[in-house]
């Protein structure tokens, strides 16, 4: 794995160390963590004084933030893009991903030259991205959102978002505890072409003139998307901590459980922020109310976020990860 610029690991290292290339993610996954961190510090002695530690927390809050403001005000989700294309109801949000995803491959290759971005995917095992899809799909349906939107939801005052975001913690307890077990089939390579970044931009090209001539409020929300993306590609390779959410869900249910999982300062940070943001959101367009599901509605929605939990855990990504991150690099995993 190579290290960024600054002499540390890069967001995209750490979890292809933590998800993909320790073979059981129990005590190896602490190692693997613990040994990044310690040859980390080691080169760089003023951050053990914690300054990584709040600055990446605060960066990470900040980009939580920005997401869950944008994504709540936009109405943008996956989820519900999925839905309304398939039913031929509204294609609105599926065009926010598909622009914001052609603004970052125009603006990939000089990511890529300026050492902002690290071209390499994760080698995958195809077992794993296959079973986290369906399962993760499935729990969308029933959690009624993604690994991202409950959490913004939630800071909208959906309690029902709150019982999806404690089965997700569920699941990804449960699906780490099964990859420790070293199941896996088949293994996708964890590199790019070198032709691969000019390829980027000539697909963005496609999608934009495809788009242009759908009009609408649509475009912002889709520009600002892909500035938080792109924003997020270039802060995660000089900051030594995880973005991932996910994980920092399962941490959280582990603790009331007893099973401690090992996660940095900045995941927790994601999560806060997509919960302010969707707070902010909902209270400037005047839309921010309690809603209390039934508890036949909450039990749904729990098993539901414990599908998203086991199912991005399996696939080591969501909707944000390998949608909004992983798909503007055509990456098969």
């Amino acid at each position: 794995m190579r290290p960024n610029s600054k002499g540390a690991p890069s967001n995209f290292a750490i979890q292809v160390c933590a998800l993909r290339c320790c073979p059981a993610l129990g005590d190896a996954k602490i190692a693997c963590h613990a040994e990044r961190r310690a040859s980390y510090a080691a080169a760089t002695p003023w951050r053990r004084a914690g300054k990584d530690t709040m600055y990446g927390f605060l960066i990470a809050v900040g980009l939580g933030g920005g997401l869950g403001y944008v994504s709540s005000r936009g109405g943008y989700c996956l989820n519900a893009a999925f839905r309304d294309s398939a039913r031929g109801v509204d294609h609105t949000r599926t065009r926010i991903f598909l622009g914001a995803a052609a603004v970052q491959m125009l603006c990939l290759p000089l990511w890529f030259v300026l050492g902002w971005a690290d071209l390499r995917w994760a080698p995958a095992s195809v077992s794993h991205l296959v079973v986290g899809a369906v399962i993760f799909g499935v729990g969308m349906r029933y959690a009624n959102g993604c690994a991202t939107s409950i959490w913004y939801k939630l800071g909208g005052g959906d309690l029902g978002a709150l019982a999806a975001a404690v089965g997700m913690g569920v699941g990804a307890i449960l699906a780490m505890r099964l990859l420790a077990s070293g199941w896996a089939v088949g293994v996708l390579p964890g590199h790019a072409p070198a032709v691969w970044p000019w390829i980027l931009p000539i697909v963005g090209v496609v999608i934009a003139v495809a788009l242009a001539r759908h009009r609408g409020d649509w475009r912002r929300t889709a520009v600002a998307l892909a500035v938080i993306a792109l924003t997020t590609r270039a802060i995660a390779e000089y900051l030594p901590q995880s973005l991932t959410a996910v994980p920092a869900a399962g941490a959280i249910a582990g603790a009331a459980v007893g099973l401690p999982m090992q996660v940095g300062p900045a995941a927790f940070g994601v999560l806060i922020g997509l919960v302010l943001g969707g707070t902010a959101a909902a209270k400037r367009d005047g839309v921010w109310l309690i809603q209390r599901p039934s508890l036949g509605l909450g039990a749904q929605r729990l098993v539901g976020g414990a599908a998203l939990g086991v199912g991005a855990v399996l696939a080591a990504g969501c909707t944000a990860g390998h949608g909004l991150m992983g798909i503007p690099l055509l990456a098969p995993s």
